[in-house]
Parts: C-alpha cells; sequence; structure tokens
C-alpha cells in the first residue's frame, strides 16, 4: 500500500510529499500506524475547527509536558553516536532548539510558552496524562538504547518525519481561534524546520543501518512503537475533551489569561497608598514591656499592606518567650545573635543569617543565647486570614 493512501482530506499527497519530498518514507514508515494518527478524531477535529478553545489548551498542555523533554532526547542519542559528522548535525538541530544558530533568536520553548499565554493558558495548568508520561518515556528509552539505531528511529519516524501532518491541523485550530501571531510562531517554525532535520537523521540511519541486515525492520518498528504511544495519548486527550460542544465563535476568541502577572499590571490601574515609607521602625518603639521575659521587644511595620505583618523584634540575652501557638504562618529572619526555636518536638537552632518557619497551630517558643541581643524579622499572614473573613487567634500554652 502506498503512503499517500493511508492520509485523509487535506492530509493527503500534498503533505506526505511535502514531508520530505517524496516515496523515500515508503521503506521507513509503518503505513498503519501512520494512517491510525493522521486519521485520529483529535487531528480531524482541530482540522474541521471543531475543537474548542478548552480543548486546544487541554492538548498544548499536555502536548508541553512531552515536547519540553525534546533537547533531552537529543542529548541522549548524541551520546551513543560514534562519528563526529553525525554528532554535528544532530548539534545543529539542537542549536536551533536553544535558539543559538542566529541573531536574535529564541529557545523554541519559549516559543511554545507563548504560545500558551496567547492561548490563556500556562504550563502547569494540567498534570501530565499517564498516556502522554508513557509516550515520554518511551521515547527517552529509545533514545538511551546502546543501539543509537533505536533512538534515531524513535525521534526521526516518532517525531520530526510526522511533524507536519501533526502541526498543520493544530496551526488550522489555533488559526480559527485568532490566536496572535506571536502564539502561531513554534508551529510555523517546526513545519518549516522539521523537514530538514528528518532528513538529516534519516541519512545517519540509512549509513547505519548498511551495517546490520535486520536493522531497518527494527528501525521501522521503533518508528511504529513511537507514532502508537502518541496515538495513545491523543486517545487520552480526546476522551477529555471530544466531548465538549465548540463554543459559539465569539466565546472562542483566544485572549490570555487575564489573572496572570504580566496582564495584571498592565490592564489594572496603579493607585498608590498615601504612606509608602516608614521612616525609623525600631525608633517608634514604645517603652519596654513589663514582664519582657514573656515576649520579645517589638516594632511593627506601619504600612498598609493587606496580606501580611512585619516587625522588628529584639530578645534580650538569656531570654526565652513564652510557648504558644496561632492560626497564621509567620516566617522569621535573624538579623544578629543566636539561640533556639522548640517547634513542637522539633529544636531548630539558629544564627544570624538563618530563616525559621513557624506553620499554623504548631506550638513554639524562642530562647535567645547569654551572649548578646537577638534581633529578628518577623513575617505573618495574620492580615490575608482577616481580610478573608477569618478569626485571628494567638493563645499562650
Amino acid at each position: 500500500m502506498k503512503l499517500e493512501s493511508a492520509v485523509p482530506r487535506e492530509l493527503t499527497t500534498d503533505s506526505i510529499e511535502n514531508l520530505t519530498g517524496g516515496s523515500i518514507w515508503d521503506t521507513w514508515l509503518d503505513t498503519d500506524s501512520l494512517d491510525q494518527l493522521v486519521n485520529h478524531p483529535l487531528l480531524l477535529a482541530m482540522q474541521e475547527g471543531s475543537i474548542s478553545l478548552k480543548g486546544m489548551r487541554f492538548f498544548l498542555v499536555q502536548h508541553h509536558h512531552y515536547s519540553r523533554n525534546f533537547t533531552r532526547f537529543l542529548c541522549a542519542i548524541i551520546n551513543r553516536l560514534e562519528s563526529l559528522d553525525d554528532i554535528k548535525h544532530l548539534m545543529e538541530n539542537m542549536q536551533e532548539e536553544m535558539g543559538i544558530d542566529g541573531v536574535g533568536k529564541v529557545t523554541h520553548a519559549e516559543l511554545f510558552q507563548r504560545t500558551l499565554r496567547a492561548t490563556g493558558t500556562h504550563a502547569m495548568a494540567e498534570k501530565a496524562l499517564p498516556q502522554t508520561l508513557d509516550f515520554t518515556q518511551t521515547v527517552m528509552d529509545f533514545c538511551r538504547c546502546e543501539n543509537s539505531i533505536e533512538g534515531l528511529a524513535a525521534l526521526c519516524m516518532g517525531a520530526e518525519a510526522i511533524v507536519p501532518l501533526i502541526y498543520r491541523p493544530v496551526l488550522q485550530a489555533l488559526e480559527r481561534l485568532n490566536v496572535s501571531e506571536e502564539g502561531l510562531e513554534f508551529f510555523r517554525v517546526h513545519i518549516e524546520e522539521d523537514e530538514d532535520h528528518a532528513i538529516t537523521m534519516l541519512g545517519i540511519l540509512e549509513q547505519l543501518v548498511q551495517c546490520s541486515p535486520g536493522a531497518r525492520l527494527l528501525a521501522k518498528d521503533v518508528g511504529r512503537q513511537v507514532i502508537l504511544k502518541r496515538c495513545a495519548m491523543f486517545d487520552a486527550i480526546w476522551q477529555k475533551v471530544g466531548q465538549e460542544p465548540a463554543q459559539a465563535h465569539d466565546e472562542q476568541r483566544a485572549q490570555p489569561d487575564k489573572l496572570t502577572w504580566l496582564n495584571a499590571v498592565t490592564t489594572v490601574p496603579i493607585q498608590l497608598p498615601r504612606r509608602l515609607l516608614h521612616v525609623a521602625v525600631e525608633g517608634e518603639r514604645g517603652a519596654p514591656r513589663a514582664t519582657p521575659i514573656s515576649s520579645p521587644k517589638s516594632s511593627v511595620v506601619d504600612l498598609p499592606v493587606q496580606t501580611m505583618r512585619m516587625s522588628l523584634e529584639q530578645l534580650a540575652p538569656s531570654t526565652q518567650t513564652r510557648l504558644h501557638r496561632h492560626n497564621y504562618e509567620t516566617v522569621i529572619y535573624v538579623l544578629s545573635g543566636s539561640g533556639a526555636t522548640y517547634i513542637e518536638e522539633k529544636v531548630l537552632h539558629w544564627e544570624a543569617g538563618d530563616a525559621i518557619y513557624v506553620p499554623a497551630w504548631a506550638g513554639h517558643y524562642h530562647v535567645s543565647d547569654h551572649q548578646q541581643t537577638v534581633s529578628y524579622i518577623a513575617c505573618e499572614n495574620s492580615p490575608l486570614l482577616a481580610s478573608q473573613g477569618k478569626i485571628v487567634i494567638r493563645e499562650e500554652l
């Protein structure tokens, strides 16, 4: 069966011929697995414009969990090659991935991050599906094989050679969803560049298989396994997104996530509070407490922060605070002196430059050494609790 006959609609003759120039792939690519890939309902939905923006976001995040390992795949293969010329050719691919093959280039990883931002999602928006992890691990295992033919076959037939068949439907879907040009660049670049990478890898494979009669069949089988693993990942993604009806056109317009930091600082008007500086915090400390053994001398930083409270504290030499607890977290940074903090059953010995974390509700107290006064900064999130309508509790034990 000719390779072209396995490919439907717009993914037929032109796509395969543009892939590398024709029939050179007939003896390398497994047509049954390739047919399963290009006819996958996930890709067809992208091509037909029947997948929602939410579905595309889910696909892109899953693809990120795989594609972020691509330079690791290349490094693993390069480690198995013996020919310096072969290594040089793959290093050129690596340079393109890392954005160091030309002036003003950016990494392919950053290009993909731009796609995620342009569609209103981020890399950690979804956990990797088991099938995504399995696909990624399969490729890595082949790339680490002592026989470099297996790694090259996995990356050549299972990735680079078929990239146009996968990325063109993705590109079509993103264009229909009005994703910005910056968000499309990753897929445009790979459609243009990965054909050359595939031919380069195939040239190395052609040389390697000449020394082993069964090597060509091995390479073809490895390519088949990787394609089927990718199909399994697509199956799992389709189960998550395939039943979602496509929204109306206006609702599908891709907008960056308004909760991201970048958009927040560019779209929300900044209203500066009246007081931004607290001069001489320690100088405003009140009179010493009547019972300094129970609590450190405290100077609260009086600034309009709505989520945290900060104070400068001092413990006289050989001083111990009372055992207490509270329902907010505290982080302490020691400026000078040394001592110990008792948190439940743990004892933490510290000195200037150390930081201490006190969990909510954990009973604790501090003890200073006898040599000098201890000074530290204490930050806690009691204002955040109060802003959420929760009661702030501190109790002596």
